[in-house]
């Protein structure tokens, strides 16, 4: 798979404060996720993020559960490769094969 993928647990973490959310920050990110294919979180995503948590968890490293989801979905699809500026991307990279790259 190449190309740019987002997940369905990205869209609930941005859309669940949508009362929050300015009029164009919600247009911003609902085109988003409308250009782009979103990755279902399945039984191979959980086993996956199961086993991201487990790993963090053996080394003390505390990052929030809904990147670790992510983090599951992604290379529960095949996709080891995330464009983020978040920290938590980092930490899961050192205990799993997740290539955090500054991007976004």
């Amino acid at each position: 798979m190449r190309g740019v993928f987002l997940t369905d647990i990205a869209h609930f973490e941005i859309f669940r404060s949508g009362a929050k959310m300015g009029q164009k920050e919600h247009s911003f990110f609902s085109n988003l996720f409308s250009a782009y294919e979103i990755l279902p979180f399945n039984t191979e995503s959980s086993r996956r993020a199961s086993i991201i948590q487990e790993k963090l968890d053996k080394v003390g490293l505390e990052v929030n559960i809904m990147d670790v989801l992510i983090a599951g979905t992604r290379l529960g699809h095949g996709i080891s490769r995330i464009a983020t500026r978040d920290k938590d991307f980092k930490a899961i990279a050192k205990v799993e094969q997740l290539l955090a790259m500054n991007g976004l």
